[in-house]
């Protein structure tokens, strides 16, 4: 999962490079801004579901349902607040308003790059899975209790 995450974060990366550039550029080919922006939804339209499936790995299962609440918060809040401020800063530059905007984005998503190998579990009792690819196999029963196991991926 982090594989695909880090490798559609650099795909959005790319993306918002290339609107960058064209914003630079006196005449902006049209081509220059579908393109990039098609395949940046097409991008997130993997990221999303894969950036979702971790939360559940990271965390105590007695915790999953606070954590997965605050995951749709923190995603509706930056839905509000992305747009505002890349508002804010095409609107305060007379000149290069978009530029400064598209940068933004691209510092923005070269965050996550780096961030992403570094989610780790905090729960004690799986920190053994920090230093291993692992894959599991879980089953919820009518009462709620969970069997699990985990196979490392060599």
């Amino acid at each position: 999962r982090r594989k695909i995450l880090l490798a559609t974060q650099a795909g959005l990366v790319a993306m918002s490079a290339t609107l960058l550039l064209g914003s630079t550029l006196h005449k902006t080919p049209l081509w220059l801004v579908y393109v990039p922006v098609g395949l940046a939804a097409g991008f997130s339209g993997i990221a999303s579901p894969t950036r979702g499936s971790i939360v559940p790995n990271l965390i105590p299962i007695e915790l999953l349902s606070s954590a997965v609440a605050l995951n749709q918060i923190m995603w509706n809040a930056a839905m509000v607040a992305g747009p505002a401020i890349g508002g804010i800063i095409v609107a305060t530059s007379k000149t290069h308003g978009l530029t400064y905007a598209y940068a933004a984005d691209v510092v923005s998503f070269a965050a996550t790059i780096y961030v992403t190998p570094r989610f780790e579990t905090g729960d004690e009792r799986y920190t053994w899975l920090n230093r291993i690819q692992a894959v599991g196999k879980g089953t919820v029963h009518e009462d709620l209790s969970l069997d699990y196991e985990w196979y490392e991926v060599r």
